[in-house]
């Protein structure tokens, strides 16, 4: 940031964080210290500390919102869920991979995921809960984390929105890392089917479709498949940058590549011809 940027970043979180403190000290003064709105003036100044780098802070005040809300609400309410999220987040952040996944199956997570409903920010938990799985190298269980994702904003957005595509992309991205190749067929050429039109602003997630999907066809030597998903990353890349593009003559490249293998001389030759064009 610049100067005059961060200075005007600094003092909006200033302000907020004014705000905060004085909203604290007002329910200090008017309400019984166990009161459940104390819980999230704590949340509100967890994420300001969160912000500002100070992870310390943003613990204790999580760690008391926490308390407050199961105290008041009990383990298992929706409510107290997303502060164990914040606080998995948190850890996940700070390289606190062990302390992270004591939270992932306490009591108040399996409550947010049996009382939250198809409410999108659930689907959320369940990423980030994944992620954690991954970096314990617990990739059967992320997989069933996705899967709980995907359900969640299959009944909430219906089963033809990009959200869904993105999910079931990270769902077969998961079975190729795992070698079942037919599950993450399934899944990404379900995801592919989402995205009806290839528009500019769907590039990068269609790229990465695509790209898994010819991964998967070259794990089981699928030449076939393989060259018709270069063709039609082929297409998209030409669409959004035009034909003289690095990232069009890197997909070049690849068909080129695939057709030497495969002692297929003539469209190799033809694509090399277009490729010396650059």
């Amino acid at each position: 940031l610049s100067g005059d940027a961060t200075e005007a970043f600094n003092s909006q979180y200033s302000k907020a964080k004014a705000y905060y403190e004085h909203a604290l000290n007002m329910q200090r003064s008017t309400l019984p210290e166990d009161d459940p709105e104390f819980a999230t003036t704590f949340v509100n100044l967890a994420v300001y500390h969160d912000q500002m780098a100070d992870f310390r802070r943003a613990e204790s005040y999580l760690n008391q919102a926490l308390r407050l809300r199961e105290a008041q609400l009990g383990a298992t309410h929706p409510l107290v869920g997303p502060v164990i999220d914040d606080l998995i987040s948190l850890y996940l952040a700070t390289g606190r991979e062990k302390d992270a996944g004591e939270w992932r199956d306490s009591p108040g997570g399996e409550g947010t995921r049996s009382n939250g409903g198809d409410h999108p920010a659930i689907a959320e938990i369940y990423d980030k809960q994944a992620s954690l799985a991954l970096s314990t190298n617990q990739d059967l269980v992320a997989i069933e984390f996705v899967k709980e994702a995907l359900a969640v904003r299959e009944n909430h957005y219906g089963p033809r929105h990009d959200r869904v595509a993105a999910t079931r992309y990270n769902l077969g991205k998961l079975y190729n890392r795992l070698g079942r190749f037919e599950q993450a067929r399934i899944e990404l050429t379900s995801a592919l089917d989402i995205y009806e039109y290839q528009t500019s602003d769907q590039e990068i997630a269609l790229s990465a479709l695509i790209a898994e999907l010819i991964r998967t066809d070259l794990a089981q030597g699928q030449t076939d498949l393989m060259e018709e998903h270069l063709m039609l990353l082929l297409a998209l890349k030409q669409s959004v940058y035009g034909d003289r593009h690095p990232q069009v003559a890197g997909v070049l490249d690849e068909l080129i590549r695939l057709y030497q293998e495969t002692a297929q001389d003539d469209k190799a030759q033809f694509y090399q011809r277009l490729r010396t064009q650059f």
